[in-house]
């Protein structure tokens, strides 16, 4: 199963209205929707020729297309986002902007970054945040981390072995690069440095 069927697999099964950002070619929301054909689907890309060939190729009254910056877009109350397929620094900025809408506790998220994503991890964390790691997802030679926010009353760790499977090449290779850059980067913040000793303790 690759990466977006996975993420499809694991999201709600009665989502009303479900916002794909940085949708690209529009696979995940396409998805879904030939599972749950009721859902409402907004596709959101800062593309002009992705979300004209999206609204060119998909003639469906239950879409709609949006050509703009993610981190300026408003959504419906209840609503669920997916913002997956790009690194944690857009979604954290996206998110800080987020925060300042009076609906946002009511949004439920699903995040499965490329890249960074102790750094998303902690920005969580920092900002009480309830979340979930459902699940490791291993994807050519990437891995993604996916992550809900929907009905959870736990926080994160910053990182947790159980989530991870040191026989799986691609994830021990991720998490030995981490570990690399940690122990390269001058001036570690208190929290990198908390994962730079786990991820040595772990792979050791």
């Amino acid at each position: 199963m690759n990466r977006i069927n996975t993420v499809i697999d694991c999201l709600p099964k009665d989502i009303e209205h479900l916002y794909d950002l940085f949708c690209d070619h529009g696979k995940l929301g396409l998805g879904y929707n030939q599972l749950f054909p009721d859902t409402q689907v907004t596709f959101i890309d800062n593309k002009k020729h992705i979300i004209e060939s999206l609204k060119k190729n998909n003639k469906n009254k239950k879409f709609r297309f949006l050509c703009e910056d993610a981190r300026l877009s408003k959504f419906e109350k209840q609503s669920t986002i997916t913002m997956c397929g790009t690194g944690a620094y857009l979604v954290i900025d996206c998110l800080k902007r987020y925060f300042e809408s009076s609906y946002f506790p009511s949004l439920n998220f699903f995040f499965a970054v490329n890249m960074h994503h102790f750094e998303l991890r902690n920005f969580l964390i920092e900002n009480e945040i309830k979340c979930k790691c459902i699940k490791i997802i291993n994807d050519g030679k990437y891995c993604y981390e996916l992550i809900k926010t929907i009905g959870n009353k736990q926080h994160l760790k910053i990182f947790d072995e159980s989530e991870w499977d040191l026989s799986n090449p691609i994830q021990r290779l991720h998490l030995s690069s981490k570990l690399k850059t940690y122990q390269n980067k001058k001036d570690l913040l208190p929290w990198e440095k908390h994962i730079k000793s786990q991820l040595y303790h772990f792979l050791s």
